[in-house]
């Protein structure tokens, strides 16, 4: 009779336990579930009470333990595009229709940054006609889910501004899955960027910079010459960057070292297809282009006379030291030596003056 009681109150106080209490956590999850999200992008959270159907719960959830929505008959709630305010922590929870019975689920962090823009790298920046070059296109903070999209710059020669139109690579308009891209063949000095897109409704990301490829090969349909015909220079020279080739209308392009690029009217006067530099020339990498040609580049130097000036300054000193160090080594090793033959010759006098004497 005991044991038969014991076993009626304790089949009892389970089902007390699975009617009423949190004997089974529901389960939140997130899609799509990729870390980190970006603004803009939409999300889904979906509720598990993980008993019986779907429809016979009603879902709330909340972020940082506020309910953003409650009592829906559904367990999945879409976002509205992200912010960077909606990072937080998410939970759900699913309460039951009929039974008083309440399932909380786990939490879930969600972190949302800014919109990325992609930074894209060449290699090798420098070429030669025939060669392969690899365009690698990267998302930070890394992710997944992408594919990656790549752009051939245009010149716009309409353009007052000397800008570019870009262009889908060939076989470009489904992107990669692959953040990168081999260019085979290259020929010529081009400009390049790319865009990576996931999700749906699709998310796209900011373009990357313009990264070029330069050809050091001499392109019979676009040449530069460089007159004078050399790549050190000073500012206060006169310079002329000559384009020749298949095109009736040419623009002269510089490549500082940060990667800005500027037409010849930031720093000279383009007169037909020569650019003739002043002053305001500097250092970088210079190249023509028409509208369907790119030439070789140069990596031309330019100094400044007073930066060449002050520099001699520190170094004519430092030869004339050395030199003035060199001569007082010799002139010590020949007194050295001359010192050491005299006393030899000392010795020997000694040495004969003492043998006679005997």
């Amino acid at each position: 009779m005991g044991h038969t009681l014991f076993g009626a109150l304790g089949l009892f106080s389970l089902n007390i336990l699975l009617y009423c209490g949190h004997a089974q956590d529901a389960l939140l999850h997130i899609e799509p579930n990729w870390s980190p999200l970006f603004t803009g992008e939409k999300v889904s959270f979906i509720c598990d009470s993980r008993e019986g159907n779907d429809t016979d719960w009603n879902y709330s959830f909340s972020r940082n333990d506020h309910l953003f929505t409650t009592n829906r008959t559904e367990n999945r709630y879409k976002s509205s595009s992200l912010t960077r305010g909606d990072s937080g922590e998410y939970q759900c929870v699913a309460d039951h229709k009929i039974r008083p019975v309440t399932r909380e689920s786990n939490k879930v962090s969600l972190t949302v940054s800014g919109v990325p823009r992609p930074v894209l790298t060449v290699s090798p920046s420098w070429t030669s006609p025939g060669d392969s070059v690899t365009l690698t296109c990267s998302v930070e903070p890394p992710s997944a889910g992408w594919r990656f999209f790549w752009y051939k710059a245009v010149p716009d020669m309409s353009s007052t501004n000397n800008y570019y139109t870009f262009e889908l690579l060939a076989g470009g308009t489904t992107g990669t899955e692959q953040d990168s891209y081999i260019l085979h063949g290259q020929t010529h000095t081009a400009g390049y960027k790319c865009r990576a897109e996931r999700g749906d409704p699709v998310f796209y990301t900011q373009y990357s910079d313009v990264k070029f490829v330069w050809s050091g090969g001499v392109n019979p349909a676009a040449s530069l010459t460089v007159s004078p015909h050399r790549l050190q220079h000073f500012s206060t020279e006169s310079l002329s960057l000559i384009c020749e080739g298949n095109s009736a209308e040419w623009r002269v392009k510089k490549a500082d070292e940060d990667g800005f690029v500027l037409p010849c009217s930031y720093w000279g006067e383009m007169t037909g297809s020569t650019c003739n530099t002043d002053t305001r020339a500097s250092s970088g990498v210079y190249w023509c282009e028409s509208e369907t040609q790119s030439s070789n580049a140069a990596n031309i130097t330019i100094h400044n006379p007073e930066e060449a000036a002050s520099s001699s300054v520190f170094l004519v000193p430092l030869v004339v030291g050395l030199v003035s160090g060199v001569l007082l080594i010799i002139l010590l090793l020949l007194f050295l030596r001359r010192y050491r033959k005299s006393e030899a010759s000392s010795l020997s006098r000694l040495v004969q003056a003492s043998l006679l004497s005997l």
